[in-house]
């Protein structure tokens, strides 16, 4: 997906977020602006913005953070002469979020760090091994506007060092016949199944 403050649709129109001052999503068809969409100042404050479009640029994300480690984002869909709100979240607690959409733009994945690996955050199951909170998933069924969260719970390995191992990027590579996530997380690439448990276990190798 493209990713930035600028975006240009397949028919050469720009999508540009402009927020020096408001928060504003302009439409542009060369250099001439054709809509313009304000976007209420969030409440928990603004650290920042981009945009990304889907791989056919039927959706735009407006993907923002508060500057104390929350993230939202809001759900257009873009039409020929509006971009109409599909979905908005509130600010969720993590930091660098990540999206992806299914290949029939059905689905919108959310990859979000919540946590890191040191011997504080470190948490004990039934059977007595150490885990820890990674981060969330957050699957959003678009047409039925339904949004869940899925806690990635992440049992490190004996050799790993705090604030080095899990250091790094967390994000989705790709959707795999419908039945496998494919992610990129610090330490490699990991693979969970669909559909996704509230909590995903992963045991690195």
């Amino acid at each position: 997906m493209v990713d930035k403050k600028s975006v240009f649709l397949k028919d050469q129109r720009e999508i540009r977020l402009e927020d020096e001052n408001d928060i504003l999503l302009v439409v542009l068809d060369q250099e001439e602006i054709t809509y313009t969409c304000s976007v209420p100042y969030p409440t928990g404050g603004y650290g920042g913005g981009r945009l990304l479009l889907s791989p056919t640029c039927q959706y735009l994300i407006f993907a923002y953070f508060s500057g104390e480690s929350e993230e939202a984002f809001l759900l257009y869909q873009v039409k020929e002469r509006e971009l109409i709100l599909v979905y908005a979240t509130d600010y969720l607690c993590g930091e660098d979020a990540d999206y992806f959409f299914s290949d029939d733009e059905k689905q919108l994945f959310q990859t979000l760090r919540t946590g890191a690996w040191s011997p504080e955050s470190v948490n004990i199951d039934a059977q007595g091994e150490a885990y820890y909170e990674f981060g969330e998933i957050h699957l959003l069924e678009i047409e039925k506007k339904a949004f869940r969260k899925h806690v990635v719970l992440v049992y490190p390995l004996d050799t790993w060092v705090e604030e080095v191992t899990d250091e790094g990027p967390f994000r989705l590579l790709s959707i795999e016949g419908g039945q496998n996530l494919h992610l990129l997380m610090p330490w490699g690439r990991e693979t969970c199944n669909i559909p996704l448990p509230s909590s995903v276990i992963i045991r690195p190798a």
